[in-house]
């Protein structure tokens, strides 16, 4: 087996990934009605694939679905910008995975596939923007999942979901995140979070 093409693979995925959701998503906005509360983005957290693919881009859709277009952003969404209320809890995260379907191109076994997908590293700051000048980034702690196997937007996949969760004053933000893969550049995006005020 040619060990390129799994990395090779995943960047490949993630981009297509990448389009996908760009398209069939809405820019993440605060719902006028009720806030997301910290169990909304706890649901995100634990159960990606199935809100993404229960989502139908709206961000009034009831339900896990609607979540999807009023509580969370991917953190690779570069020059993406976000709005939340500051009575929002939200989630900004990324899924890392592999579709079956790669697996048995690649001839991997599920462990294999998860000892590829540990060989990532992430990195997510914050800094505070005021009269156009952005503060000092500093550094916050991504949940990580546990692997787990679902049904989502590519298909049958095993993933881990990187994640944070958290509710910011009103303002303007810049979330910084950095991947890293063995043998690949390293892939930084920037997200500007718009807090407005309830």
């Amino acid at each position: 087996m040619d060990s390129a093409r799994g990395p090779q693979r995943l960047i490949g995925t993630i981009s297509a990934l990448i389009v996908v959701l760009t398209f069939m998503l809405p820019a993440a906005h605060a719902a006028a009605s009720e806030p997301c509360s910290y169990g909304d983005a706890q649901a995100l957290l634990n159960q990606g694939p199935v809100a993404f693919r229960l989502a139908d881009g709206s961000a009034d859709q009831p339900g896990l679905g609607g979540l999807v277009g009023r509580c969370q952003f991917r953190l690779y969404e570069d020059g993406a910008t976000v709005t939340f209320s500051d009575e929002d809890y939200f989630l900004g995260g990324i899924f890392l995975f592999w579709t079956y379907e790669e697996l048995e191109e690649f001839g991997w076994t599920r462990a294999e596939a998860i000892a590829d997908l540990k060989l990532v590293t992430d990195r997510m700051e914050i800094a505070s923007v005021v009269g156009g000048e952005i503060g000092a980034f500093e550094d916050v702690p991504l949940i990580v999942t546990r692997f787990r196997d679902a049904f989502g937007p590519p298909g049958h996949v095993v993933y881990t979901h990187h994640a944070f969760i958290t509710q910011l004053p009103a303002g303007e933000y810049l979330v910084r995140y950095t991947q890293s893969y063995p043998g690949f550049p390293d892939f930084t995006s920037t997200v500007r979070v718009v807090i407005t005020s309830s």
